[in-house]
Parts: structure tokens; C-alpha cells; sequence
């Protein structure tokens, strides 16, 4: 069982205002604990698994202060692991979240995929490699990260970022990870409007790979989650 929204929780329960380009990072950075309590609310209400609070944690919000942005990422560890030794004997996972790259381009093209900057790229090759460049820092900071269990690719709305994501992984070959996707209402295609089916067929190649974890939905309309299912098992 993987804990809930964090960020809902931290404005419902905490009142946190989360308007800010780091989202539920800048409560992070400004009182970690308040972080810490909302992780052990979940493991207290019986989640076996911790989301970090990394989803929008991006070098370019810190500027010139990389050791800023390092800072932020072991602290979000640091308390997601504190929340689970606290609130439970047995052994709990702990998720390094990562979002998409529309996440970083604050423009809303977090759940619709559409990225400019990537579709002017003339080549699948080049867009992988565009997407990589971008999220190379932070995968690889929760990758080489001792207390991250598992990588969660949340929200992802595009299907070939979920390609360049899977491909990256499974030649790191490090930690196991998975993909959820963002998806449209009407229940039959992605964020970026392609047939939900289509995502079998384009991630098939990594599904034998041991890194290759699983694949699923998040942050969907309830009511299409049941023909999104069945779209995808067609």
C-alpha cells in the first residue's frame, strides 16, 4: 500500500501554502518535520511505502546552489526514512519520486504533455536524449541514494518520455522503478492524447527487464481509471 497526495495533505492538514515553483519541496526546505509528520500520517493510517517529497525538486529552481538542490534531495530521504522507523517496526519502502518533465517547465504541461521545446526536435533520439538531460540530475542523485528502495515516475504524460525514462533505467540497471501515467478523462488516451493501448506496444521491450517494476495510472479522474484499464489490456 503506497501512502496518498502529499501535497493535498500538507494543505488540508497543515496549511501549506504550496504556491511556489518548488511546490511541496519549499515546505521541505523551509520545516522539514511539518514533511516528516504528513509521511508518518500515512504509515500511521497503514501505508507500507513513502512517496519523497522530490516530484518537483529541480536544479534550476536552486540557481547557482547545486549543493542546495543535493541538500533538498537527501533531506527528503532523510525524513521519509525517519517517518517509516517511527511509525512502524517492519521494514517500509521508500519511493524517490520523480515527475515529468513538464513539471520543471511550470506552463500546466505537466498532465497535457505538451512540450514545444521537445516537439521542435527533429529526431526520437534527440527528444530521448532532451529528456534525459533533464532528468539525469535528480534520477541519478535517488538512484545512487542508499535508503531509495524503488524510483516512481509519476504522472507522466507522453509516451515516448516514458520510453526515454525506461530505457535510462534499465541501462543504470541500479534500482527498480515504475511508470504511471497521466491520462485524459474520456478514458482512452494519455495526457498528450494517445491511445492508452498505444503504451504496451511502445514499453513491451523493458517488460522482462528485472528493473522494470511495473507501469499504472495516477492522478486520473476516478471514473476513468476502469476503461483506461481495459484499454490497456486490450
Amino acid at each position: 500500500i503506497i501512502d496518498g497526495g502529499l501535497a493535498t495533505h500538507l494543505e488540508d492538514k497543515y496549511g501549506c501554502n504550496l504556491h511556489d515553483e518548488k511546490w511541496s519541496t519549499l515546505v521541505l526546505d523551509q520545516d522539514p518535520h511539518i514533511v516528516e509528520n504528513a509521511h508518518g500520517d500515512y504509515f500511521q493510517a497503514g501505508a507500507q511505502a513513502a512517496i519523497t517529497c522530490t516530484y518537483r525538486t529541480n536544479p534550476d529552481s536552486y540557481g547557482d546552489d547545486i549543493k542546495g538542490f543535493h541538500q533538498s534531495i537527501e533531506k527528503a530521504v532523510k525524513v521519509a526514512k525517519s517517518a517509516a522507523s517511527k511509525h512502524s517496526d517492519e521494514t517500509r519502502l521508500i519511493i524517490g519520486s520523480v515527475g515529468p518533465y513538464g513539471q520543471g517547465q511550470r506552463d500546466g504541461s505537466t498532465f497535457t504533455g505538451v512540450y514545444p521545446k521537445i516537439d521542435q526536435l527533429k529526431t526520437l533520439n534527440e527528444k530521448e536524449a532532451a529528456y534525459i538531460a533533464f532528468h539525469k540530475e535528480k534520477i541519478d542523485a535517488l538512484l545512487d541514494h542508499p535508503d531509495v528502495d524503488v524510483i516512481g515516475l509519476e504522472t507522466i504524460p507522453r509516451i515516448d518520455e516514458s520510453v526515454a525514462l525506461a530505457k535510462y533505467f534499465c541501462e543504470q540497471n541500479k534500482k527498480p522503478f515504475y511508470i504511471c501515467f497521466a491520462c485524459r478523462s474520456d478514458g482512452n488516451s494519455t495526457g498528450f492524447g494517445e491511445p492508452i493501448g498505444n503504451i504496451v506496444t511502445a514499453l513491451q521491450p523493458y517488460f522482462d527487464h528485472p528493473a522494470f517494476w511495473a507501469f499504472g495510472l495516477n492522478c486520473v479522474d476516478p471514473s476513468a481509471v476502469s476503461p483506461l484499464l481495459t484499454g490497456i489490456n486490450a
